[in-house]
């Protein structure tokens, strides 16, 4: 795999995206260079009271973007492994 490299020279090969504004729609540049695992938390309220979904799709736009719709706009985090 590959994956982004920072400035130490090391590649980074997890990214966390936080979306705070509730949206159906998540689009995110992560720079992975692969089609990464993609795990989704909404949140419940509280920054300790999040839940992980299924969203309704999972769209791998290339390498390095993925898009993440939801039946209802979320707020919450991904995680990109």
């Amino acid at each position: 795999y590959e994956g982004t490299s920072r400035s130490d020279g090391t590649q980074q090969f997890a990214v966390q995206h936080e979306q705070a504004t509730a949206s159906d729609t998540w689009i995110i540049g992560h720079g992975l260079g692969y089609y990464p695992i993609v795990r989704v938390f909404i949140n419940h309220g509280s920054p300790n009271a999040v839940e992980e979904i299924l969203p309704a799709s999972v769209v791998h736009d290339g390498l390095n973007q993925v898009t993440i719709t939801f039946s209802n706009p979320q707020s919450g985090f991904v995680r990109l492994v």
